[in-house]
């Protein structure tokens, strides 16, 4: 009986030692470094494959807009959305990034009608995490308001992303007023 016993104990060992070994590349075939939340597309023309990678930002125009920012970066195009967390509205993005950083990102509310315009640097740090500063503006205007944008280490799949959902509730009887934000994760969350 004891022998069963020891003889399972190790057959069981040795199952999770295997399943729990992960494979790894050999020193001199090191796969490139790649950011973990680019994907690739094929382009509908060429054939030719296109890498597209989503960062999110926090940061704020003028002093006291915070923003949630996501961009999708494929070649010199950049996509994506914005919305102030106090709101919880999102404002879609469109624009470019030049071969020295320069990005010119047009914004366009609901109706299709352009509401903004976002001028700036895109400048990347010794670990690869990015940064976009400048000047935001309304159409037609030259009034600026400085903008900063710092990439968050968020990295989702399958159309996940953080957005902030608000509290507010206000009772004058019972003399209280509640308003604030916490995180919640939207998209799919099934990989099928």
């Amino acid at each position: 009986m004891k022998t069963r016993q020891i003889v399972s104990v190790l057959l069981l060992i040795g199952f999770v030692a295997v399943t729990a070994c992960k494979k790894s590349s050999p020193p001199n075939e090191q796969p490139a470094a790649t950011p973990a939340n680019a994907q690739e597309r094929q382009h509908p023309e060429s054939g030719a494959a296109t890498v597209v990678e989503t960062r999110f930002f926090s940061g704020s125009i003028g002093n006291a807009l915070d923003l949630q920012m996501k961009l999708m970066r494929e070649g010199d195009k950049l996509t994506g959305s914005y919305l102030y967390q106090k709101i919880g509205k999102k404002i879609d993005l469109r624009g470019t990034i030049d071969q020295n950083g320069n990005v010119a990102l047009d914004e366009f509310d609901s109706a299709g009608k352009q509401s903004g315009v976002f001028k700036g640097i895109w400048t990347q740090d010794s670990e690869g995490a990015v940064e976009i500063k400048g000047d935001w503006t309304k159409p037609n205007s030259d009034k600026k308001t400085a903008f900063s944008l710092r990439q968050e280490p968020i990295e989702f799949s399958n159309g996940v992303e953080v957005v902030s959902k608000f509290i507010r509730e206000k009772n004058k009887k019972l003399k209280y007023e509640v308003d604030d934000a916490y995180p919640q994760l939207t998209g799919s969350k099934d990989p099928n």
